[in-house]
């Protein structure tokens, strides 16, 4: 495993701009005085699961056992929030149904989502095959030049766009002067 990158892949908790707006929300924190107003979407574990509904509730104080539970990272979970069903949405912070629709990730202010960044695997068999050294280098410092808000960008142009995959890669990599 080579250095891992600041992009990370986590749970994020998400909102319309319309309702960031209507309820000043920027942050977790913010949704604990008007959580009465809000309808949460959460995963389907998340009575269960460690860093959701006890987590939220010991850091926020938030009650979720009205939230409507779906499929998180998923198609369910974007339509309710596209529909209003929801109006805070659990999803993953590199799904790219965030940039397309200008979503807003609050801000886990009080860290109760632990970060899965992303690094490079590579198998020891690969780099007793090359310049282990050199080829290190290259990886980790496309590493370290992604960022979480790039990763959601790129996972966009995939999907909504049908871009090619070797176009977005060859494309982020000159942007970032790393071809």
């Amino acid at each position: 495993m080579l250095n891992y990158s600041p992009a990370a892949d986590q749970n994020a908790f998400v909102v319309t701009q319309a309702t960031a707006t209507e309820f000043h929300l920027a942050t977790l924190s913010d949704t604990t005085a008007v959580q009465a107003q809000l309808k949460f979407g959460v995963a389907t574990d998340c009575s269960t699961n460690p860093v959701c509904a006890t987590a939220l509730k010991n850091a926020y104080g938030l009650d979720l056992s009205d939230a409507l539970p779906l499929s998180a990272c998923d198609q369910p979970m974007v339509d309710a929030l596209t529909a209003g069903t929801i109006t805070v949405g659990e999803l993953c912070s590199t799904q790219p149904d965030i940039a397309r629709n200008g979503w807003i990730v609050l801000t886990d202010d009080k860290h109760t989502q632990p970060a899965d960044n992303i690094a490079p695997l590579v198998r020891n068999d690969y780099l007793a095959k090359v310049d282990k050294a050199s080829f290190e280098q290259i990886l980790n410092a496309v590493s370290a030049k992604m960022t979480t808000a790039e990763l959601t960008s790129l996972n966009a142009e995939y999907v909504f766009a049908k871009k090619d995959i070797a176009t977005i890669a060859r494309e982020w990599l000159t942007s970032n002067n790393l071809n």
